[in-house]
């Protein structure tokens, strides 16, 4: 039913342990400030994490999606975070994105499955990761949750800055699910960084929609 590298695996526990470690380093290097109180050791520390949670946005309802709900709104503190994950390279930046977006899926059934939502595979390359997948494996670090590699990305064309209608067109057929199987019984749980008009999050939901899944929702860091 699910992809058959369980989130437990050496393979992956393995991988985890040389992500650490190389943010540990990085850390020891160059200390990290908190963005939001300049204390050092936390992106995000302890103390000013709550800031991010707890302030749920329900960012999109459509017929194919159940909801969309995202962490807080793209200003401030949320948009300097966002900004270091995606265009500063900055991996630890998805830790405290990541551990407010787990807070959304509390009291869901046991029966889910984190999907990342790919991004265009050139702007993954110039990052050196795809942000949605290290927040999804984030999330299923600190939830147990399995994260699954459905969806595949065709297009490569940017969404920033396009309108609704554009976006739209642009994404049509743009998923495609991979050939593990979809199960109709499973919430899959659609993860990104940040939703706009909500059009990226359709087109995922329908591409796995189409392969057999009926319970779809999804989780944003923040809302445009």
């Amino acid at each position: 039913m699910f992809s058959s590298v369980q989130p437990n695996s050496p393979y992956l526990q393995h991988n985890k342990h040389n992500e650490r470690m190389f943010e540990q380093i990085i850390g020891l290097i160059a200390p990290t400030e908190c963005l939001s109180c300049g204390s050092e050791g936390a992106v995000v520390c302890s103390e000013c994490l709550p800031s991010l949670c707890g302030r749920s946005v329900r960012a999109l309802d459509h017929s194919v999606l159940k909801s969309v709900t995202a962490c807080c709104s793209y200003d401030g503190l949320a948009k300097e975070l966002v900004a270091k994950l995606k265009f500063e390279r900055c991996r630890a930046a998805g830790t405290p994105m990541a551990r407010a977006m787990a807070g959304l899926i509390a009291g869901h059934p046991k029966e889910i499955g984190l999907v990342h939502i790919p991004t265009a595979s050139s702007r993954a390359r110039m990052r050196g990761y795809d942000q949605s997948q290290l927040l999804a494996k984030r999330i299923a670090q600190i939830t147990g949750l399995p994260c699954l590699s459905l969806l595949h990305r065709q297009g490569q064309l940017r969404q920033v800055g396009r309108h609704r209608a554009e976006r739209s067109r642009q994404l049509s057929g743009a998923f495609w699910v991979s050939d593990y199987a979809v199960s109709p019984n499973i919430t899959y749980i659609l993860v990104d960084d940040v939703i706009t008009t909500g059009s990226t999050f359709v087109a995922a939901a329908t591409a796995l929609q189409k392969a057999g899944a009926t319970k779809l929702m999804g989780i944003s860091f923040a809302a445009a």
